[in-house]
């Protein structure tokens, strides 16, 4: 966010201001902390006592056409005798004049231009008027052309002399403290304030006072964040000795104007234990603006004028509502006041002229994730909170994006290679897979046929002789495949049969946290799969995968010296394999599982699924990164974001999966769930 500070200094619109200075910050946490790299010039303003005249001219048509003010009532002097088009008149007489008056001499062909080289049309700009002038704080600077021509600026007033005294920090106790003070005005709907005040995390106080000494006992009463103030108020101006002062006052009701002199102590202590907003949402807050910025607050909004009971709720629903979403409080005034717009029968050239917001510039920028912070939270090093607020500025989100998505992403393929992760890795998809009705178990077609008990074992794998084999030469079996290395002797017949595979030469699959079996043109199961009816005809590449044949049926084991037990009917149609199984996770037991899940495969008309290689997987999970912190950098919407995220991952998990792609699901999810922590993390540290 970038910053232009713009001290008019002594002078008036009568006589002109000759000792203008202009300083331009390219970030505003480098000025506050003395590393700026931004510019200042001098330059003057002429007089303009025109200007002056043309605004008590639109402000007194302005007040005369309000219908329900939260100000006190017009005097009998009103004027009832004009047009809406006298005020639409007014209006444009008022916006030439002010740019009259700032777009000429070497305000406007030095000072201008170099401004305008060095800002972009999508900087975010906040411009920093620096005057005691009231009347100045009057005009609609909004409307200048300069600001107008870009569209995320802000202007914000301060006072030309803040005194020293200490700028308190929010306490840490997990929520926003709002004191509400209300004006007994039933005239005014003011629990619809009060409802836009009941933002997250917001401690309301609420209390309808009778007297000064009450809100001074609520201000010394607790911590308070905001204060806010709905109700009617005034600004006077009074003849003294020496000269005029204007005298703001609020109403406790109709016959009860308070000034802040009388509460003064209590408001100075109040901001000195950390008070960093008021809100005074009543008519024509200037005279308490300028006692108010005298005690060093951050932030103050009042109206400039009279404005409407309906225009002042919907402008204090807008702002707190942005402000509660992560949006810096500056850029959440600009754009409640953005959204003041007039009834049917309204002029709308106006309205967004009321509200005003006055700044501590020595102060930092609170955000409402700041004020709700936990007294155990970390208070991080402030070039860090400044690098945060850095990433946040609009035109340096794409970097901040691009970092976020790739740091996420570099972590979580850390975090894949882990067993827990694996291990959620395995569920998820067991998960997915037991989902497929069709596969869910039948009866099985391979036996496991153990022969240890019945020949000598040594190592278990050799099989010292082969004649135990002999007893599987008349068995009706589709495919006989065997486990084991076998010593070599002169008569081998049923080892060359041409319905025997003979494995000796790959070693035998292992379980994974994936519990993935990797198929090739040499395993033992895919030398055997052929032999089924369509075997043949099942597609697979180097990375096919069988995925947890656990799921489905238990393979029918027998001993070697029980087969004469079994009718031939028992062997008909089926594959088995010959090998050692002393548990579930023996190599001969999972070659059958790898070809029961296969069969079913077969007769269900599915296919083999693959696994995606690892570049692959990493633009996968990175593409999720980048997805998440996108749409949270933009929307702010952290967990509704990346639950929404999550939900559309996991549903294109499952359309890769059923259409035979195995992807890395978990890590995908675990990336959006990196990448919310670190938009997080940037946000709050700001």
């Amino acid at each position: 966010m970038k910053e232009i500070i713009l001290r008019l200094g002594s002078g008036s619109l009568e006589t002109g201001f000759t000792s203008v200075n202009v300083e331009f910050c390219d970030s505003i946490p480098a000025r506050l902390h003395q590393r700026n790299n931004g510019w200042e010039a001098s330059s003057s303003l002429l007089a303009a006592p025109a200007l002056k005249s043309i605004y008590q001219e639109w402000k007194f048509l302005y007040q005369a056409s309000l219908r329900q003010p939260r100000g006190v009532k017009f005097a009998a002097a009103t004027p009832t005798n004009f047009s809406i088009q006298d005020i639409y008149q007014i209006t444009h007489n008022l916006t030439t004049a002010l740019n009259s008056w700032l777009n000429q001499g070497d305000f406007y062909y030095k000072v201008q231009a170099q401004l305008r080289t060095d800002l972009n049309s999508s900087d975010r700009i906040i411009l920093t008027i620096v005057t005691d002038d009231l009347l100045l704080w009057q005009l609609p600077w909004h409307r200048w052309n300069f600001l107008e021509a870009y569209d995320r600026s802000v202007e914000v007033f301060s006072k030309s002399q803040f005194k020293s005294n200490y700028i308190g920090q929010p306490q840490r106790n997990g929520r926003v403290d709002i004191l509400a003070i209300w004006g007994n005005a039933p005239e005014l709907d003011l629990a619809k304030d009060l409802a836009a005040l009941k933002q997250p995390r917001a401690n309301i106080r609420s209390y309808q006072p009778k007297s000064a000494l009450e809100i001074s006992d609520r201000l010394a009463d607790g911590q308070v964040d905001i204060l806010f103030f709905g109700g009617h108020g005034e600004t006077t101006d009074l003849e003294l000795v020496g000269g005029n002062q204007t005298l703001g006052t609020i109403y406790l009701d109709k016959d009860t104007p308070i000034s802040i002199d009388k509460i003064r102590t209590d408001l100075k202590q109040a901001i000195e234990r950390g008070l960093q907003i008021a809100i005074f949402n009543c008519c024509s807050g200037l005279g308490l603006a300028q006692a108010v910025m005298d005690l060093n607050i951050p932030y103050l909004i009042v109206m400039r004028s009279q404005i409407s009971d309906r225009l002042a709720q919907q402008f204090c629903r807008d702002l707190l509502v942005r402000y509660s979403q992560g949006d810096a409080f500056v850029t959440a005034f600009s754009y409640a006041r953005s959204r003041l717009k007039p009834a049917s029968d309204r002029a709308d050239e106006f309205e967004s002229w009321l509200p005003i917001l006055f700044h501590n510039p020595n102060s930092d920028r609170v955000t409402w994730q700041q004020l709700s912070r936990n007294w155990w939270q970390i208070s991080l090093p402030q070039p860090v909170m400044n690098t945060s607020q850095w990433l946040l500025e609009s035109q340096h989100l794409p970097l901040a994006w691009i970092g976020v998505s790739v740091l996420a992403t570099g972590m979580t393929i850390g975090l894949k290679s882990i067993a827990p992760v694996q291990k959620l890795e395995s569920f998820a998809i067991d998960r997915f897979q037991a989902t497929q009705v069709a596969m869910m178990p039948t009866k099985s077609q391979i036996v496991v046929i153990d022969p240890s008990q019945d020949v000598i074992i040594v190592d278990g794998e050799y099989l010292s002789s082969d004649k135990p084999l002999e007893s599987l030469a008349d068995i009706p079996i589709l495919a006989l495949g065997i486990d084991l290395k076998i010593e070599r002797q002169e008569s081998k017949s049923l080892l060359i049969k041409s319905n025997i595979d003979y494995n000796c030469a790959n070693s035998p699959p292992t379980m994974t946290y994936i519990a993935q079996i990797n198929l090739d043109c040499q395993a033992l199961a895919w030398q055997l799969i052929k032999h089924y009816p369509q075997g043949k005809e099942l597609q697979h590449s180097d990375r096919s995968i069988v995925l947890n044949p656990y799921l489905f049926a238990k393979i029918e084991q027998i001993k070697i010296g029980d087969i004469a037990k079994y009718p031939p009917d028992f062997f008909k149609s089926k594959i088995g394999i010959v090998g050692v199984a002393t548990d579930r996770s023996s190599p001969v037991i999972i070659q059958a599982l790898a070809i029961d899940t296969l069969i079913r495969l077969i007769d269900n008309h599915q296919q083999l699924l693959t696994l995606i290689d690892q570049t692959s997987g990493t633009i996968y999970i990175l593409l999720w990164s980048g997805l998440s912190s996108l749409s949270i950098f933009q929307i702010r919407r952290l967990f509704l974001i990346s639950t929404g995220i999550n939900l559309i991952s996991i549903g294109t998990g499952w359309i890769l999966f059923t259409s035979g792609y195995l992807v890395p699901l978990v890590p995908a999810i675990v990336v959006i769930g990196i990448s919310s922590i670190f938009i997080y993390a940037i946000d709050r540290w700001r």
